[in-house]
């Protein structure tokens, strides 16, 4: 999502930032880069640049990172640590790209899908420091997406396959449990049969052999 208008791109930063949490943890506000307390009015400040005061391009982007309530239990995740995820997934795209950015983010935790909002300024500053408009299209938000896969996997130390996958596994498993049940079972009859036929074998070559010696 992104805003061409000034005044939308400023009512967004502030709804992110005083939308009525739903937990006693959760608290108002914003974070940034390196201010877990970060200026609203300063950041909506910023959003005001030359660059951007065309109605043609975009004055702010918006990027919401989310995940399952059952993935974020299931990970043992606890309130605040979306500031550890946005810092990171926002420090490697930066690393990446070689994009500087202004962002801001706050942390929302639904009862169904724990997520986090991101304001960025659509101006962005290369390693040298020259200021650029900011596009983010749809290749920039896949990066964004497996960015922050990754930086799950790496926080909780694991990869976390999503419930439907867990089940078409363990559907999986099952069907070549049976699979290998079904194709053991005649084999196991036919060594069954060969060391019955070779114990009946032994037993009339005995009997054979008795009879001759009488």
């Amino acid at each position: 999502i992104y805003f061409k208008n000034l005044n939308d791109a400023k009512n967004k930063t502030k709804y992110i930032c005083f939308r009525e949490r739903q937990g006693e943890k959760e608290r108002l506000g914003i974070f940034s880069k390196d201010n877990d307390n970060a200026s609203l009015k300063g950041f909506q400040k910023l959003l005001d640049d030359k660059k951007t005061s065309h109605s043609s391009v975009a004055v702010a982007h918006e990027l919401v990172f989310s995940m399952s309530r059952n993935e974020w239990e299931r990970s043992g995740f606890e309130p605040g640590d979306y500031k550890t995820f946005i810092r990171e997934v926002m420090s490697r795209y930066e690393m990446t790209s070689g994009k500087r950015l202004e962002w801001v983010s706050a942390e929302h935790l639904n009862d169904n899908n724990p997520h986090a909002h991101v304001m960025i300024k659509a101006v962005y500053h290369d390693r040298d420091g020259v200021p650029f408009r900011l596009r983010i299209d749809k290749p920039d938000r896949e990066v964004f997406r497996e960015i922050f896969q990754e930086v799950k996997n790496d926080i909780r130390g694991f990869e976390l396959q999503p419930p439907q996958r867990e089940w078409e596994q363990s559907k999986e498993n099952m069907k070549n449990k049976n699979k290998a049940k079904n194709t053991a079972r005649p084999l196991l009859e036919s060594l069954k049969r060969r060391i019955e036929e070779s114990r009946r074998q032994g037993e009339r070559e005995r009997e054979n052999d008795y009879e001759y010696r009488r």
